[in-house]
């Protein structure tokens, strides 16, 4: 019969797909449960968002007195515009779950439309999206980093839209890809970043097989170079003149830039992290266990995903740890470099036009799927830990008054090396509407430009009591200026030596109301 020695290719595809649906449901299922999930960074995030949408849609009602937004074109707005959006459709809680699912979910799915632009062949794609999910569980994600999270994802929509465009111009699709390019930098400026070198590999590669010509190859790094110029000519610049400034540049060493290349995988527990990264290793390493395999970066495809990836560890080693208001830049480089070593460990479809599957290519599939899913365990396992932390440290928040200024104390020398409980305390601002002195903002010389305290209060360093600096703090002032210490457990009481009252406490943190006094005590 036509077509029936397709059909076993045909029938192992659809089980493939199978399981990667049933892998994909139990993520979201997993995540979705926790709302938010405790994830360094995202509890601040999400703060401002809540923020965001009382000042923009509620005419700052709520927020107003303390908060000011700006709506202006530079990086992370966009990101933050669109939790808030989020925010004022569902409520924080079921916004923060839309939002971090949709963060998950989108390094795969990218991955799978460059995959798919990039023409490598059907059995090898539902293995992209199982190790794209992999990916997606970073050490960024899990602190928090979405906007970033989202920004590799954007990235590589736009690398699969410059390859569709140099297969087949169309001004309506280099439309797409320029505003697409400018939503991208409006998320995360890495997009700018990271981007601009790739394109630049990819399209001279691209030109020098004549596969587009010099003229729309170079259309495609115009809105590049001018969004370069808009950055460091406009964006960097704005600033009011009482603005925090970091002068701080750290590019590292030989050997911090070594060990720094598994940083984005080691997530809880280093030895069961590096089996993973270990397992992913070698499910790139498999297709070349043939002859044939091994001569794949001899072909235009090989060749293309090795420039890559060589490319962006170029950059990588170029760019410092540190830079001003900018903490771990290089280590941002290092997904895209595992995710073109994946692409190019992977057979295009004009070199394997048959659909015949062996046993051996049922390996990798199999190895990435039992990742996968150690990996959901390992992170559930994890986060249900801090979760139950969370729910006690927010009862104790539900006992703040609404509107009221908290200063919160963090304590937490455990939580290592993601910092789950850092932020924890920005849930003051969305679960009571109070204020807090640590919200990520412009004044503070954050990216967040858009985003400032009208008059930030007094506040020592947000972790001077894990990590004591030469400016101390001064109790008088935090008298003066807060109703109310939330502190994390375990502290050392004596380390507070102002006068408190304790409003509730439980094994997570403590509420104390400062005393009337302890203000006026200190003037004396």
């Amino acid at each position: 019969m036509p077509g029936s020695a397709d059909r076993p290719a045909s029938s192992w595809l659809e089980a493939e797909w199978a399981i990667v649906s049933i892998i994909a449901i139990a993520y979201v299922a997993v995540f979705a449960q926790f709302a938010p999930a405790l994830l360094q960074d995202y509890p601040d995030h999400l703060a401002r968002a809540a923020v965001m949408d009382d000042l923009a849609l509620h005419h700052g009602a709520q927020f107003g007195a303390a908060f000011q937004l700006t709506f202006m074109l530079v990086p992370y707005i966009l990101h933050d515009l669109l939790l808030a959006g989020l925010v004022e459709m569902f409520g924080a809680a079921t916004a923060s779950i839309v939002w971090q699912v949709f963060v998950l979910l989108s390094l795969p799915s990218a991955l799978l439309m460059y995959a798919r632009a990039t023409q490598v062949r059907r059995q090898d794609q539902a293995l992209v999206f199982l190790l794209g999910l992999y990916l997606a569980t970073s050490s960024f994600y899990l602190r928090g980093f979405l906007a970033f999270g989202l920004a590799i994802a954007a990235i590589l929509v736009l690398l699969a839209l410059a390859r569709v465009l140099c297969r087949r111009w169309s001004y309506a699709l280099y439309g797409c890809y320029v505003v697409a390019l400018v939503f991208g930098y409006l998320i995360h400026a890495s997009v700018l970043v990271l981007l601009a070198p790739a394109v630049a590999v990819s399209t001279a590669i691209m030109i020098k097989r004549r596969d587009i010509s010099l003229f729309r190859g170079s259309l495609l790094l115009l809105p590049l170079g001018i969004l370069f110029a808009w950055h460091f000519g406009v964006a960097i610049g704005h600033r009011d003149a009482g603005d925090a400034v970091s002068s701080s540049f750290y590019w590292g060493s030989l050997v911090t830039k070594g060990q720094d290349m598994v940083w984005p995988f080691v997530r809880f527990s280093a030895r069961a992290d590096r089996l993973m990264l270990l397992a992913f290793v070698v499910c790139l390493l498999w297709p070349y266990r043939t002859r044939s395999a091994r001569q794949a970066l001899g072909d235009a495809h090989g060749r293309e995903m090795g420039a890559l990836a060589l490319t962006l560890l170029g950059v990588f080693i170029v760019l410092p740890q540190s830079l001003a208001e900018a903490a771990w830049i290089d280590v941002r480089a290092i997904p895209l470099v595992a995710i073109f070593l994946l692409m190019g460990s992977l057979t295009p479809a004009a070199r394997a036009p048959s659909s015949a599957r062996t046993l051996g290519d049922a390996v990798a599939p199999l190895l990435a799927a039992l990742l996968v899913t150690a990996n959901l365990v390992y992170l559930d396992l994890h986060l249900r830990e801090f979760n139950v932390w969370l729910a006690q440290y927010r009862g104790v928040i539900s006992a703040i008054p609404p509107g009221a200024y908290v200063l919160p104390i963090y304590t937490n020398k455990r939580d290592r090396p993601i910092k789950s409980t850092l932020h924890a305390a920005a849930f003051t601002v969305i679960d009571r509407g109070a204020f807090i002195p640590y919200m990520f903002s412009g004044d503070k010389g954050e990216p967040m430009k858009y985003f400032r305290y009208k008059q930030r209060p007094y506040a020592p360093e947000e972790t001077w009591y894990v990590e004591p600096t030469p400016a101390g703090v001064d109790w008088h002032r935090v008298a003066c200026t807060y109703g109310f210490l939330l502190v994390m457990k375990p502290y050392d009481p004596v380390r507070i030596p102002i006068e408190t009252r304790s409003i509730v406490e439980n094994d997570a943190a403590v509420l104390e109301a400062v005393a009337p006094g302890a203000c006026a005590a200190g003037d004396r």
